[in-house]
This record gives C-alpha cells, structure tokens and sequence, in this order.
C-alpha cells in the first residue's frame, strides 16, 4: 500500500513543472482558521513567529482622531494595531487610512479584500517593523500588502472589535542608516477597534 502511494505522488509530481510549483497559490486555510493576533514571516535571512499571549507579545489596539478633535464620538479616525516585545525592542505597527467611521460603506471600502497601497501619509495603509531596537519603515513607492478577509467580533461588554488577516508577499523596509530589511513570505492577524461608533 506505501508503495502505492508513493507512485501516485510521484507521478503527481512529475506531472508539474518546477515553475509551476513555485506559481501555484499557497493554500491559506490554516492561517486564516487563526484568530491570535500574529505575525510570521522571513526578515532577511530570519524567520519570526510574533504572538500575543502571556509570555509572548503584548498587543495595543485603538485608533485617534484625524482631524485634531479629542473624543471618541469623533467619527474620523485612524484605526492602529501593534504587537510588542514587553522591552519593546521587537514590535511591529499595521495602520489604516483615516476613514469616517460612521459611514458603513467607507468602512468596508478601505477593510474590502484584495491589495492595498502602503504609504506614510494618514490616507494610506502604514506598515513598520523595530527589530533589535531599530525602526524599519516601508521605502518604496509601490509596495503592497493583501487582505485576505475580515470578520467582526464581539468582546466582553458587547464591544465590536475587526479581525483582518494580510498576506505580506515581499516589502522593502529601511532603518535612518539605508540598511533594508526584507519582509517575505508573511502572514499578520490584526485585532483592530474603533471601526464603527459605538454608542
């Protein structure tokens, strides 16, 4: 029976090119089954698996308001997500673009899947990372990352919170010195808040 099966691989196998194994589409069921907020992916040369938990990686979620006015009845906002080390020499930040949180509709335009824009001003998707105590910021012009789904959740004393899980194929950052550092192959799970007004 073994050997059966290891014939039927094998000409499965053989039946694929080797560029056509590197095309095909990751199958993400596993990841987008996790609900820890999370970060795995190549920086460079090393493999990271940053998580929330006890012992882990802490987690800041909450948003601030894009036009200057304190309050959280203030409908514009600029929704950020961060995991960290607890000396906080390791972290990384997820930004959203300011979006009018009392308009369901641009609210699912900018958490919509697919690619989005990375970029530094409050009307673009922001991504950094602080590795060994230093910051890495996004330094190219077209750089992109994909949202793969979302879902909205309800916490302990009925507040609405966005689980959004992004696909982060290849991005460039780099350090005040012109050192990069390569993101590849990652996978982030984002807890976000503030994304509808709550009463």
């Amino acid at each position: 029976m073994k050997q059966l099966i290891i014939l039927i691989l094998t000409i499965s196998l053989m039946g694929c090119t080797e560029n056509e194994m590197e095309d095909r589409e990751p199958n993400y069921t596993l990841f987008l089954a996790q609900r820890t907020p999370s970060l795995s992916a190549n920086l460079n040369s090393q493999s990271i698996n940053w998580r929330y938990g006890f012992q882990e990686y802490q987690m800041i979620i909450g948003y601030c308001n894009a036009n200057g006015v304190s309050g959280t009845k203030e409908p514009l906002r600029i929704l950020n997500f961060e995991l960290s080390s607890d000396d906080t020499s390791n972290k990384f930040s997820f930004t959203l673009p300011k979006m009018d949180t009392s308009d369901p509709n641009e609210v699912k335009s900018v958490l919509s899947i697919g690619q989005k824009q990375l970029g530094h001003s409050d009307n673009q998707f922001q991504f950094y990372i602080r590795k060994d105590g230093i910051y890495y910021f996004n330094s190219g012009s077209n750089q992109k990352i994909e949202i793969l789904k979302t879902e909205e959740i309800i916490q302990e004393g009925n507040q609405k919170r966005m689980i959004v899980w992004v696909k982060i194929k290849n991005l460039e950052l780099e350090n005040s010195n012109g050192y990069k550092l390569h993101v590849k192959n990652g996978l982030m799970v984002a807890e976000l808040y503030g994304h509808i007004m709550e009463n």
